[in-house]
């Protein structure tokens, strides 16, 4: 993946973060409408993101994978919370599963890029460090 790329994703799957830290305050406060929103807002934006990055192979995408099925996570949440049924999740999902699970990876479910690397202390990482106390010393 070019730089300008990597960079690129690396902002939408920031932006796809404070997205999600927004539903779970609203889920927090019980604003159910604004948490479906927001989270409706961030499945689109990890579904375009990942469109993108369509001919990317390799663990640059597996954060974004995973993000983008955590949203639909958040959609079910805030939607369970008042009692509607969830269609643009489970539409959402299989399209989704579609991209990722049969273009992607070979019907297989999608490895995390954790998986791939293991910090000092031997705990599976992203960026190489784990939540051992005292702090990881990283790689």
């Amino acid at each position: 993946m070019d730089d300008e790329l990597a960079s690129w994703a690396a902002e939408q799957l920031g932006r796809v973060s404070r997205m999600r830290v927004e539903v779970a305050e609203a889920i927090d406060v019980g604003d159910y409408e604004s948490a479906i929103r927001i989270s409706e807002e961030a499945f689109e934006l990890s579904r375009l993101t990942l469109e993108r990055l369509a001919d990317v192979d390799g663990p640059e995408t597996s954060p974004h994978e995973a993000m983008a099925f955590a949203t639909l996570s958040d959609i079910t949440v805030a939607r369970a919370a008042v009692g509607r049924p969830d269609p643009e999740a489970d539409s959402g999902l299989a399209s989704l599963q579609s991209l990722l699970l049969l273009g992607r990876t070979g019907a297989r479910p999608p490895e995390t890029a954790m998986a791939r690397r293991s910090c000092p202390h031997g705990r599976f990482t992203y960026d190489g460090h784990c939540l051992k106390k005292p702090p990881c010393p990283g790689i």
